[in-house]
């Protein structure tokens, strides 16, 4: 038999019978099946099961769906070179290749289905059923009826030499094999739920299995995770499970070969599997075992991983096709399963997690998902930092700022942060002292609108201690910010108050008799009085009020400096009617948001 790196032609990556634009798989599911195809090609040299047209056709799709994917990119350019391929670390087992093409293939079939994926899975499931020992007559027939009895379209894309390498003869005699099963048996009933990721088929057994593993008893752990976790612009809030347990039966040890590895370091990906009964979809729980033990996670000997996601609502008929996307939810619940430490079921989480980057997704549309929260009705929920600046963008036009009183938000950057407060043992003195804090100002709203409050002085001083306590205090820290910020339209108002705290500033100066030149303010106070009536009829409707305070201002001036003498009783009284009237002034501002006004500014 040639060397693959000798029968090695170059696929023509421009006929793809298939759009990679048109393939939506998570970052995991990519990296699985091309790190999957890749290892074909580097890590079976010299296996007469390896031939060179599987590899072809196994590059031929890696390099159309990402054409710079590291490993395969290399292969393909060792083999053009003529040189065999060093080797990876992923996948040395044919049956665990077989069974993660399988496994994406399958779920590619489930609807909703997108058409190119339509068209790629019948690649990858010829690709698994020629890599797998001992496929399974259940996947023969599957396969067939799937494909429809057609050969795949390689013509055009890959070179193909059926007189040279056994694979292409091994493909015909798989196909008359489930033409015979066919034949010989009742119509495949279940054929239609195999794509179901839920219901994969039971495998049969390899035909050189490894030797037996003596296991140690399997602890089941179950993780319950509340909260929204977004995909696109869907918000699906409720509880995400883990359940880590033996496998049950056949189909279930099948559905994983890998289990038999005599280190979980082996496996590909975490063996988890969907419940039978859930429902909407799953997606990012074909989780690459190196990624999850790079986080310092541990993963039991032959266990299993059961997943789900119970809605706290009904599902809305349009919402049924929909996925929610699990890559925080598991990550988390390994990091507390490894570290023995439970969720605090005071506490849930939002948003969701970039295997390939491992970064927090940015939230793009933090209103909706906070109204999705509302049901979850619990006293913490974490949210993702990014979250505050597209928050702020919207609440400067809605002022919806109830959003960050359906629970307290506490803000995480990382994985780590949001794993360390969602694991506290209890609720600390000083996260109890904020709520406390933050449920005082709630109460106030009954009176004032929660716009309004959050520019009031007093209120910006209890959320800064707020943040004191507990810095990453989201709600705190929007409101603070919200607060800071001028409500809508309010940039002329502040213009005009600008223009009238001009005019009467100098005036202020009366609270401190020692340094006050009072002649200068009286020969003012014809020209200040002109100015002021003359600009009223340019003001803002909200600002008139403000100017009739500093009309009463300039007023009580007028009446204490055109005294003789500003040392009688009657001075003193006239003096002590415009200290009242200017404290009525700052008690204005204070409602506007802004600082007292003194005679310093």
């Amino acid at each position: 038999m040639a060397s693959p790196a000798q029968g090695y032609d170059e696929p023509a990556f421009s006929k793809a019978p298939f759009d990679a634009d048109g393939i939506f798989l998570s970052q995991a599911e990519r990296q699985i099946a091309l790190e999957a195809m890749a290892s074909i090609a580097c890590n079976f040299q010299g296996s007469h099961h390896v031939d060179s047209d599987l590899i072809e056709k196994s590059l031929a799709i890696a390099l159309s769906l990402a054409p710079f994917h590291k490993h395969a990119r290399q292969a393909h350019e060792a083999l053009v070179d003529g040189r065999a391929p060093e080797t990876t670390t992923f996948f040395d087992s044919r049956s665990a290749i077989s069974e993660a093409l399988w496994r994406l293939a399958s779920d590619m079939t489930s609807p909703p289905a997108e058409p190119e994926e339509l068209k790629l899975a019948p690649l990858l499931m010829e690709i698994s059923l020629l890599t797998h020992p001992e496929p399974t007559t259940e996947r023969l027939l599957f396969y067939k009826t799937f494909s429809g009895g057609k050969r795949n379209p390689w013509a055009g894309f890959v070179s193909l030499q059926p007189d040279l390498y056994d694979s292409n003869k091994r493909l015909e005699n798989l196909k008359r094999e489930a033409k015979n099963v066919k034949r010989n048996a009742p119509a495949l009933s279940g054929a239609a739920s195999e794509p179901d990721s839920a219901t994969m088929p039971e495998t049969e057994t390899p035909a050189n299995p490894k030797p037996d593993i003596k296991l140690s008893k399997i602890r089941e752990e179950i993780r319950n995770l509340t909260g929204v976790f977004p995909n696109a612009d869907y918000f699906p809030a409720g509880t995400f499970t883990l359940h880590v347990r033996a496998p049950t039966g056949p189909v279930e040890n099948s559905r994983f070969p890998f289990l038999t590895e005599r280190t979980v370091k082996n496996y590909p990906i975490l063996p988890l599997l969907p419940a039978p009964d859930n429902s909407p979809t799953l997606i990012g729980i074909n989780f690459p075992m190196e990624k999850a033990l790079s986080y310092g996670a541990t993963w039991q000997q032959g266990a299993i991983g059961e997943v789900s996601f119970k809605p706290i609502l009904p599902l809305l008929e349009e919402e049924r096709a929909s996925k929610v996307r699990s890559a925080l939810q598991v990550t988390l619940s390994l990091k507390s399963i490894t570290n023995a430490t439970p969720f605090n079921p005071s506490i849930g989480v939002l948003g969701a997690y970039e295997l390939a980057s491992e970064s927090v997704r940015p939230v793009e549309d933090p209103a909706a998902l906070l109204r999705a929260a509302k049901s979850l009705d619990l006293p913490y929920l974490l949210i993702p930092a990014n979250a505050l600046t597209p928050l702020l963008e919207t609440l400067s036009s809605s002022e919806e700022l109830e959003l960050l009183f359906f629970s307290e938000l506490l803000s995480y950057n990382t994985l780590d942060e949001a794993y360390r407060v969602i694991t506290l043992p209890e609720i600390s003195p000083a996260m109890h002292e904020a709520s406390l804090i933050f449920a005082e100002i709630e109460a106030v709203s009954v009176r004032m609108p929660l716009p309004e409050l959050a520019r009031n002085i007093k209120v910006q001083e209890r959320l800064e201690s707020i943040l004191k306590l507990v810095p990453h205090h989201f709600s705190a820290l929007a409101m603070h910010k919200f607060g800071q910020s001028p409500s809508p339209g309010t940039s002329e108002a502040l213009s005009d108050i600008e223009r009238i705290d001009e005019l009467i500033l100098p005036y202020l100066a009366l609270r401190d008799e020692q340094s006050t030149d009072e002649n200068a303010l009286r020969n003012a106070l014809d020209n200040t009085d002109i100015e002021l009536a003359r600009i009223r009829a340019d003001l803002q409707d909200e600002t008139r009020g403000y100017h009739t305070m500093a009309a009463d201002l300039l007023e009580a001036a007028e009446i204490y400096l055109g005294l003789t003498n500003t040392t009688s009783a009657i001075a003193e009284q006239r003096l002590r009617e415009f200290l009242v009237i200017a404290d009525d002034l700052n008690r204005e501002r204070e409602q506007l948001g802004l600082p007292a006004l003194s005679a310093e500014d």
